[in-house]
C-alpha cells in the first residue's frame, strides 16, 4: 500500500513538473536578429562584416512574424543587435538546441568573446551546453553557428537574456532535474536490490536499460559536461550513444516479459523471431553508434528512426499476444506507451515552446520507469506472498507429521508396556506352577494370547506409520532389497527418532542387539563411517 502511494505521488509530481516546464515563456523583445546562410561554409568574419555593412538585404531580419530556421548541416551567421533598453552589463545568449559549434564576435571588431556547442570541451566554455556569456556591447554581436546535428533550430529557440535572469531559470530547471534524475537513480538502486534478492535476468535487463538512459540524460542536459567530462568532449559525446544501445536491453526485457507472462508467446516463437531481431538490433545499434564521432547527423537521424521502429514493434507484439497476457504485460505496455508518447512530443517540442530539449522524452521515460518498477515490485510481492503461503502450508504439514510420529511412537511404547506386563504375568504363572500344579493347556493359551496380541499390535503400528510416511517402506525396499523384516522394522523406529533404549524396550531386545542390527543395516546400505544414518532415513 505504501509503495503504491509512493508511485502515485511520483506520477502526480511528474505531471506538475512538466506542466511548469511547459508553461508558455514570454519572448524577450530587447534585441533583433538577422540571419545569413553561408552556403560556401568558408566565409570569415571580415567577409561577413563586409556583407553586413553593404546592407544589400543578404541578412534576413527575423521578427515575430518570421520563423527563420537554422536547418540541418550548414554554417549560419546571426547579427544580434541589442536595443537601447539594455540595462545590465552581462547577458547570456542561449540556444535551446545542442549545436555543433557556436562562436561569438563583438561587432564591428573581430574579438572572439565566447564559444560553445557539442564539439567544444567544457573547460573552454564559460557556460555549459549551447549557452554563451556576453559582455555588454551596444553595437551588436556576430554569431557563427555550425550545425552538424540534424537539429533544426528556429530563431524563436534563441534568447538573449540578462545573466541574473538566466541564473534564476537555470536554478529552477536544476530543481526539476534534481527530481527527475533522483527518481531515475532511486529506481535504479531499488531494482538493483531486487535483482540481488531475486537473481532473475528480467531485473538485470531493466536495470541496464534504466542505467543507459540515465547516463544519456546526464549528457542531454549538460550535467556530464559539467561534472564528468569537462576536458574531453568525445567522452561526453559518447554518452549520447547510450540511449541507442539501451534499446537492446529494453527489447531483452520485453522478451522475458512475454516469455514469463504470456501463454501464447512460446519459446519456439521467441527463438524464431524475437531473439534474432534482438541480436540484429544490437548489431545495428553498435554500428550506428560508431558513426557518432564522424557523422553526428547520421547518428541522430538513425537513432530516432530506431526508437520509433522499436516502439512500434513492441506495441505490435503486445497487440498480437495480448489475449494470452496477464496484468504484468498490460502494465509494462502502458509504461512503454508513455515513453513512446514522450518521444513523439519531444520530436515536436517546438509547437509547445519548451525551452529545453528532451524534456518530454525525459517525462515519458520517467513514467515508463515508474510503471515498470510498479509491475516488478508487484510481481516480487506476489511471489513473496506465494512463498510465504507455501512455507506456512509446509510448516503445517510438518507439525501434523510430527504429531502423527509422536502418536505412533507413544503407541509403540504402550505396546511395549503391555508386552512387559504380559511377560511379568507369565513369570508369575511359571513361579506359581512350580509351587502348585497348573494345567499346561491353560498356560499355552496364555502364551498364544500374547503372540496373537503382538501380531495385531504390530499391524496397528504399521497402519499408523504408513499414514504418516506412505512411501517409506516402498522406497526403503526398492533401494535396499536385502533388508530383512526385522531390519525394516528397526528402520521404521529410527525414522520416528526413537533412541536405542526405546527401541529395545518396544522389541524386547537388548540395546546391544539393536546396535549390532544398526551396524548390519549400515553395511547393507554401503554407508561410510562419516555418513549420518538417521539423515539417510529422513530422505526416504
Amino acid at each position: 500500500m505504501k509503495f503504491n502511494l509512493a508511485i502515485a505521488v511520483l506520477i502526480l509530481t511528474n505531471f506538475l513538473s512538466v506542466t511548469c516546464l511547459a508553461a508558455p515563456q514570454a519572448q524577450s523583445n530587447n534585441y533583433q536578429i538577422s540571419l545569413f546562410h553561408d552556403v560556401s561554409d568558408t566565409m570569415d568574419t571580415g567577409t561577413i562584416k563586409a556583407i553586413l555593412d553593404a546592407d544589400n538585404n543578404q541578412f534576413i531580419l527575423c521578427d515575430s512574424n518570421i520563423n527563420e530556421s537554422i536547418s540541418a548541416i550548414g554554417t549560419y551567421w546571426l547579427y544580434v543587435l541589442p536595443k537601447k533598453d539594455f540595462s545590465e552589463n552581462e547577458y547570456v545568449l542561449t540556444f535551446h538546441k545542442n549545436l555543433s559549434l557556436i562562436q561569438i564576435y563583438l561587432y564591428p571588431t573581430d574579438s572572439l568573446v565566447g564559444c560553445g556547442g557539442l564539439f567544444v570541451e567544457g573547460c573552454k566554455k564559460k557556460l555549459f551546453g549551447s549557452n554563451l556569456l556576453l559582455p555588454y556591447n551596444r553595437k551588436g554581436y556576430l554569431v557563427k553557428v555550425q550545425n552538424r546535428t540534424m537539429a533544426t533550430l528556429l530563431v524563436q529557440n534563441l534568447e538573449l537574456i540578462p545573466s541574473s535572469e538566466f541564473v534564476g531559470q537555470q536554478r529552477k530547471f536544476d530543481l526539476f532535474q534534481g527530481f527527475f534524475q533522483g527518481s531515475f537513480w532511486l529506481m535504479l538502486l531499488y531494482n538493483l536490490l531486487l535483482f540481488f534478492i531475486v537473481k532473475k535476468r528480467i531485473y538485470l535487463y531493466y536495470i541496464l536499460y534504466v542505467f543507459m538512459n540515465s547516463l544519456f540524460l546526464l549528457f542531454a542536459f549538460n550535467y556530464s559536461e559539467m561534472l564528468l567530462f569537462s576536458f574531453n568532449y568525445r567522452l561526453n559525446l559518447g554518452l549520447y550513444s547510450f540511449q541507442l544501445i539501451g534499446l537492446f536491453f529494453y527489447i531483452m526485457f520485453l522478451r522475458h516479459v512475454f516469455l514469463n507472462h504470456c501463454t501464447t508467446y512460446t519459446t519456439q516463437i521467441d527463438r524464431k523471431y524475437f531473439l534474432p531481431y534482438s541480436i540484429t538490433v544490437l548489431f545495428l545499434n553498435l554500428l550506428v553508434a560508431s558513426t557518432l564521432f564522424y557523422r553526428v547527423d547520421i547518428f541522430i537521424t538513425v537513432s530516432k528512426l530506431f526508437n520509433i521502429m522499436n516502439g512500434f514493434v513492441a506495441f505490435a507484439g503486445y497487440l498480437y499476444f495480448r489475449k494470452g497476457s496477464n496484468w504484468f504485460v498490460h502494465i509494462i505496455m502502458v509504461g512503454s506507451v508513455m515513453m513512446i508518447l514522450g518521444g513523439f512530443c519531444s520530436l515536436f517540442k517546438d509547437f509547445f515552446y519548451i525551452k529545453y530539449d528532451y524534456v518530454f522524452y525525459e517525462v515519458g521515460l520517467l513514467l515508463e520507469f515508474i510503471f515498470f518498477t510498479y509491475a516488478l515490485n508487484r510481481q516480487y510481492v506476489q511471489a513473496m506472498e506465494e512463498l510465504i503461503c507455501a512455507k506456512l502450508v509446509k510448516c503445517q504439514l510438518e507439525i501434523e507429521l510430527a504429531h502423527k510420529n509422536e502418536q505412533v511412537a507413544y503407541q509403540s511404547i504402550q505396546l511395549s508396556a503391555k508386552d512387559e506386563t504380559i511377560a511379568a504375568i507369565k513369570a508369575k504363572i511359571e513361579e506359581y506352577k512350580q509351587i502348585h500344579s497348573i494345567d499346561k493347556e491353560y498356560l499355552s493359551v496364555g502364551v498364544e494370547t500374547k503372540g496373537y496380541m503382538n501380531a495385531i499390535e504390530w499391524k496397528e503400528f504399521e497402519f499408523r506409520f504408513n499414514e504418516s510416511h506412505p512411501d517409506f517402506y516402498k522406497a526403503l525396499i526398492t533401494q535396499y532389497p536385502d533388508l530383512t523384516q526385522n531390519e525394516i522394522q528397526l528402520c521404521a523406529f529410527l525414522k520416528l527418532n526413537l533412541n536405542t533404549k526405546e527401541i529395545a524396550m518396544i522389541t524386547q531386545k537388548s540395546a546391544r542387539s539393536i546396535e549390532v542390527m544398526r551396524s548390519r543395516i549400515r553395511q547393507k546400505m554401503n554407508l561410510a563411517r562419516e555418513d549420518n544414518f538417521s539423515f539417510v532415513l529422513t530422505q526416504l
